[in-house]
């Protein structure tokens, strides 16, 4: 396969998204580029993911940076719609189907793992967490050292310091770490044309290795937003505790 050049890419009609990254479509070619501020952890969480585990993600080709604020990302095409597009019209039956899919693909996300000798929080290759919620933090060494970060961060007239500390008390140091997608939002889920299966995972530039639940929390930030599917209800990603809802509902005040 003839890679198009970058000239070529920025040229090209055929765009799915424009943002601080494009991502353009070369129908022909089976391919797919996203260019423009793309994390080489994006790329390595992709790589990681197709190479230990069976989840469906978009085969890397290849990427590079054309200059600091540049990277073009070479994938392979999903064939297929997002979940925004089809949910609507998809049955009750495909909806929860779909659903029990995703909480396969979430367990064998969770069981990749930083090394037992050398576990940390943030996204690949040790650099700072690129979560929405915590962006451009850490990394951090344990849970604890997350955790605690949270009460500083949401030391604000809003939340207030006593229940910061409150919701500090509840959160649990020993879940063990794990990778994360940290971004299943509805456009960020492939499904076949008729609605039955969970095509792949895309933009994973968000992810990383965060507490066992951490994709919990996301997920129902993502569900509330959406209030269409109700994947923290469908999913057992972690305890559901008090603590972990108000801790839900503190990221989105601090």
């Amino acid at each position: 396969m003839q890679i198009p050049s970058p000239n070529e890419v920025r040229a090209h009609h055929d765009v799915l998204q424009r943002g601080q990254a494009t991502v353009v479509r070369f129908r022909e070619l089976k391919l797919v580029v996203k260019y423009g501020f793309v994390l080489q952890s994006e790329c390595q969480a992709l790589w990681a993911v197709r190479s230990f585990t069976a989840v469906p993600v978009p085969v890397v080709y290849g990427w590079f940076c054309a200059s600091e604020k540049e990277t073009f990302l070479y994938m392979s095409l999903i064939e297929g719609v997002t979940l925004e597009e089809r949910w609507s019209s998809m049955t009750s039956e495909q909806r929860e189907s779909v659903t029990i899919q995703l909480c396969g693909i979430i367990t064998q996300l969770q069981e990749l793992r930083p090394p037992p000798d050398d576990v940390y929080i943030g996204s690949l290759d040790h650099e700072p967490c690129r979560d929405g919620a915590i962006y451009a933090e850490g990394p951090f060494a344990s849970s604890k050292e997350l955790h605690d970060f949270f009460v500083t961060m949401c030391r604000s007239p809003d939340f207030g310091e006593s229940l910061a500390r409150g919701v500090r008390q509840g959160l649990p140091d020993d879940q063990p770490i794990v990778f994360t997608h940290a971004d299943l939002a509805f456009c960020n889920v492939m499904v076949s044309a008729d609605g039955s299966r969970a095509e792949a995972l895309i933009d994973w530039d968000q992810a990383g290795f965060y507490p066992l639940y951490w994709e919990w929390v996301k997920l129902n930030w993502k569900s509330l937003d959406d209030a269409r599917l109700p994947f923290g209800e469908f999913i057992n990603l972690g305890t559901s505790t008090p603590a972990l809802c108000a801790f839900d509902c503190s990221l989105r005040v601090c």
